[in-house]
């Protein structure tokens, strides 16, 4: 149907030619708020390269950031990631699977698990799933249509991952990295997809041939017979002879030397909406070129503040909630690990250093730089710095050894013993990365922030065990040890 009647105001019938659209129903999808659907998006990822450009970017960020998988309510239970993941052979595929899925709002992993372990996880393609609801709004299974066939999909068998979104209430997310970067992408798109139209026609622009006295039919005909053969035939012929008082080409639209300024500028701030979209910094999206300084200031922008943030907090969550729990653990991601936080934790860790240094002539003064510099105490760690101020001097030991060179030491209390075995675990323990801290009951205060700004600052194992052994000099039975064995 190419033509639709309505009735005005006045009461007078009127018609809409959908012609141009291709009838009714291509006037309906042209109009329609379908940009954001798989196919479209699909389409528009294969030919513009900053849209795939932002979903890869944010996808392979998120599947190299590191996180930990641990027992929950455990101290020092952290699994082995591998071991943990059981039957899937590589989750940083998966979980950039899932990254790039949650760009568009949703992802769903189809998983087999026994009690003690997962035996299979598989992507499903988002645009393949249904969520179904009962009478009260409860979740209750799902329907995947794939290949012209549908099954039922009971809870414990998907991982569902949903983007937050405070427009609805539950499901899949509306408002979206990807959904609101399609508008830029499609009139990218659609101005490359003029270029090349102008480059088939050997970028000549669209004409109207004004002709003086020709009305006959068949005269008009020819004559744009001709003209559009000379046209799209131009590389073959050096010229064509006309009546310049019977022909007149007038261009119709912009050529290209007006097009180009504007492309250019438009082109440009489509791009830059397009990294807006995902929350990735101009800076690192469109330059390759960045200083060092510049590019760890926007890694911490990105990572921090930005719809990754979202991204990875959900694949955490979803994870933890709905697969991990279980067997009893927690998934945990560590961003803080990267190098563009490390660099923020050495700086502190230097300003630390040398507070530490001060904590037993001014206790008071410690907890104040100590908040500033936005470390969080324990009640017990707050206490034990303030006793350190008016804590008289420990007594000397009664018992003592001397050494081969006659030089006497005291033996080691069972509190100093104590100290010296929390430290060898503590070293053992920061030999992997971990999602906590240490937790310390027998090593000083003083000792034990100092350890850990040498732990913040440490940037390989062998600058970690360095810091043990700087330590370890304060243990009297470490001394004492040493002394023995100095003077055997």
């Amino acid at each position: 149907m190419p033509n639709m009647n309505f009735i005005n105001n006045s009461g007078q019938i009127k018609s809409i030619d959908f012609t141009p659209w291709g009838g009714i129903d291509g006037f309906l999808d042209a109009t329609s708020n379908n940009n954001a659907t798989n196919t479209s998006v699909v389409k528009l990822r294969k030919i513009v390269p900053w849209l795939n450009k932002a979903i890869r970017m944010t996808a392979n960020a998120v599947s190299q950031l590191p996180y930990s998988i641990a027992r929950k309510g455990a101290e020092d239970a952290e699994m082995d990631i591998d071991k943990a993941w059981g039957g899937v052979k590589n989750p940083q595929t998966l979980i950039s699977l899932l990254a790039a899925s949650l760009c568009g709002g949703s992802a769903y992993l189809k998983v087999n698990t026994t009690s003690k372990a997962i035996i299979m996880a598989q992507y499903l393609v988002p645009q393949t799933m249904m969520p179904n609801f009962d009478g009260n709004g409860e979740l209750i299974n799902f329907t995947r249509s794939y290949n012209g066939k549908k099954e039922v999909l009971a809870l414990e068998e998907v991982v569902y991952f949903w983007l937050p979104d405070d427009t609805i209430e539950t499901g899949a997310a509306q408002i979206t990295p990807i959904g609101n970067a399609m508008l830029s992408a499609g009139l990218i798109a659609e101005m490359d997809n003029t270029l090349f139209q102008y480059g088939k026609r050997g970028f000549i622009p669209p004409a109207i041939l004004a002709v003086k006295g020709m009305t006959n039919p068949s005269d008009v005909q020819k004559t744009e017979t001709w003209w559009n053969a000379f046209l799209r035939g131009w590389t073959k012929q050096a010229a064509k002879i006309i009546n310049a008082e019977v022909v007149t080409p007038q261009i119709m639209g912009a050529g290209m030397e007006e097009m180009k300024g504007s492309y250019i500028e438009i082109t440009q701030q489509q791009i830059k909406n397009i990294a807006a979209a995902f929350g990735i910094p101009n800076s690192t999206f469109i330059s390759d070129e960045n200083s060092y300084a510049t590019a760890i200031s926007d890694l911490k922008l990105w990572y921090g503040s930005s719809e990754f943030v979202s991204i990875y907090q959900t694949i955490e969550d979803s994870l933890s909630d709905q697969l991990f729990s279980r067997f009893g653990w927690d998934m945990e991601y560590e961003p803080e690990q990267i190098e563009a936080f490390q660099q923020e934790e050495t700086d502190k860790s230097g300003a630390l250093s040398t507070l530490a240094n001060s904590i037993d002539t001014q206790p008071e003064a410690t907890l104040i730089a100590a908040e500033i510099l936005g470390y969080d105490l324990t009640d017990e760690q707050i206490a034990a710095i303030q006793e350190l101020g008016t804590e008289e001097p420990a007594p000397e030991p009664v018992d003592e050894i001397v050494t081969q060179r006659g030089e006497a030491y005291p033996m080691p209390t069972d509190e100093e013993n104590e100290m010296a075995a929390e430290m060898m675990a503590w070293r053992k323990f920061a030999e992997k990365p971990r999602k906590r801290e240490f937790e310390t009951k027998h090593i000083p205060s003083a000792l034990a922030l100092r350890i850990n700004a040498g732990l913040r600052a440490a940037k390989s194992q062998d600058e970690i065990q360095a810091v043990f052994d700087d330590a370890a000099n304060e243990l009297p039975v470490i001394r004492l040890a040493r002394a023995i064995e100095a003077s055997v």
